[in-house]
């Protein structure tokens, strides 16, 4: 399976206007800034992509601006779900009526507690439900038991498998776990790296199965050099691994909020991988989803 498949797209440019304070202001000057990085990539596949993650990026600032401008405050709201994930985090997690009580008494919601009842916050936490007497957990006899579980051989389920593809996120370095590379690299066991497991799971799954269940790994461009060096290992490993790249991103100045990088060169800290985020756009755009369906991949 090919790695990296990136397919053409057409261009679609914005007229040269190079002030932040004319018509469309940051947001249009930021276009032009997008279309100077792009504009500086020989013509081909490479300006292609390249064109593709701004165009992608420009959409999401677009976005950012807009709702920065037209939607309501949220603060309160955001201060209530923080304060729910905080109590959460408790063991065990407390019943709907002790949870109003923790979060009137945490102190940071006094303004709503001030305006709302607490029916009306228990809405606010739990809009679909309405009447918590009647909230009741599973009955024993609608709760299957695993070891009650209809056994099945692997090899019997060999037409589903062969559906599967699996993807794995791997754009991330081991810095801050004092390491160099990838942490897919990073030894964890028995002198075997977390891709070594990862690896060795799905081999054994496509031994016994006999199907051909692929890895993929979403790399950035922090890591995408050194693990197409290190898949090189698994080569004659019984799992087929495909790479692809997550998007460039450009980092903005705080002054001005214009992209920092003046040329598409990949200087660092001028630009950023999005993360996990960025996940289905940057699968499609590399090909490879198109290439797993075309393979009989479903899942």
């Amino acid at each position: 399976m090919p790695q990296d498949r990136r397919p053409s797209f057409t261009r679609h440019h914005s007229q040269d206007m190079r002030s932040s304070t004319a018509p469309g202001g940051v947001e249009h000057a930021v276009r032009v800034d997008l279309d100077d990085l792009v504009c500086q990539v020989p013509e081909g596949p490479d300006r292609d992509a390249f064109s593709k993650e701004m165009d992608d990026f420009y959409r999401l600032f677009s976005r950012y601006l807009h709702e920065k401008k037209h939607s309501k405050p949220l603060a309160r709201a955001v201060t209530v779900v923080i304060v729910v994930v905080a109590i959460f985090a408790l063991s065990p997690i407390p019943a709907p009526e002790q949870l109003i009580c923790q979060i009137l008494e945490s102190g940071l919601v006094n303004n709503i507690a001030a305006t709302a009842t607490n029916d009306a916050i228990l809405t606010l936490l739990f809009p679909h439900s309405s009447d918590w007497e009647k909230v009741r957990g599973p009955k024993p006899e609608d709760v299957i038991a695993y070891g009650d579980l209809e056994a099945k051989q692997l090899k019997d389920i060999k037409p589903l498998l062969n559906k599967l593809a699996v993807l794995k996120l791997n754009g991330g370095l081991g810095t801050t776990m004092g390491c160099v590379g990838p942490k897919s690299a990073i030894e964890v066991r028995d002198s075997q790296t977390f891709l070594d497991l990862t690896v060795q799971q799905i081999e054994y799954l496509n031994q016994v199965s006999d199907a051909d269940v692929p890895l993929i790994l979403m790399n950035s461009f922090n890591t995408d050099e050194d693990t197409k060096k290190i898949v090189q290992k698994y080569s004659a490993h019984n799992v087929n691994i495909c790479t692809f790249n997550q998007s460039r991103y450009p980092r903005f100045k705080a002054d001005s909020n214009l992209p920092l990088a003046q040329s598409p060169d990949n200087r660092p800290g001028f630009w950023y991988p999005p993360g996990h985020g960025d996940l289905y756009e940057s699968f499609a755009n590399s090909g490879l989803l198109e290439q797993l369906i075309k393979d009989g991949k479903e899942w």
